[in-house]
């Protein structure tokens, strides 16, 4: 199909605009047939690219850890005061041995506050790549799984094996609280990973759903 006002220049391909939109004698707002079909030629150019799941997949657990351990240190540590980050090994019953604590328990939400970030930055970077399929479901799932990943890590290491704090400090038998919060961790881990295998079936890049 010519293009109006005398250009006699063609297009090759539908992978490139035709040159004639910048030679002499064709009209600025000229963009032929061909060009029109762009955007749904670049859709086919990915059709057959493998989908790779782990970028989307990664974010959401690291994202999940990190929000779960703002659950814990917001929730148990400040509002409900449960326990303290060594309150197990230095109870906070006076005044420095609690600024001990709170300081600690600073560093605490510094780390998890990173650990967010870099999900966060992953998330964006998977957000923009043509073969990582955008699954909400993979995506909740890879949340929860990071959320139980961080209860039964702290769980077993700073509960039972360094016993740096228990879930409920001030009682003699920490164990009741400390099982329910290793328990409430591996049913997040089973729910997770159920989602993510859900996920399977979703297969539209979050790139191209712009």
């Amino acid at each position: 199909m010519p293009a109006p006002g005398g250009c006699s220049h063609s297009c090759v391909g539908l992978h490139h605009q035709c040159p004639a939109l910048a030679a002499p004698g064709c009209p600025a707002d000229w963009r032929g047939p061909v060009t029109l079909f762009l955007p749904y030629a670049r859709l086919m150019e990915t059709d057959n690219t493998p989908l790779h799941r782990a970028p989307l997949i990664a974010a959401g657990i690291l994202i999940g850890a990190g929000m779960g351990g703002f659950v814990d240190g917001i929730l148990l540590h400040q509002i409900l005061q449960w326990h303290n980050m060594l309150s197990g090994k230095l109870p906070p019953n006076n005044l420095v041995d609690a600024k001990v604590n709170m300081y600690w328990d600073g560093v605490f939400h510094a780390a998890v506050w990173v650990m967010t970030a870099l999900g966060l930055r992953m998330l964006w970077s998977a957000g923009s790549r043509r073969d990582v399929p955008w699954s909400g479901r993979s995506f909740s799932g890879a949340l929860i799984l990071g959320w139980g990943l961080f209860n039964v890590i702290e769980g077993l290491i700073d509960h039972q094996l360094l016993g740096l704090h228990h879930v409920y400090e001030y009682t003699d038998n920490h164990l009741p609280a400390d099982l329910g919060f290793l328990a409430l961790g591996v049913l997040q881990l089973g729910l997770g990973w159920a989602l993510i295998r859900a996920g399977r079936a979703d297969t539209t890049p979050a790139a191209r759903m712009r």
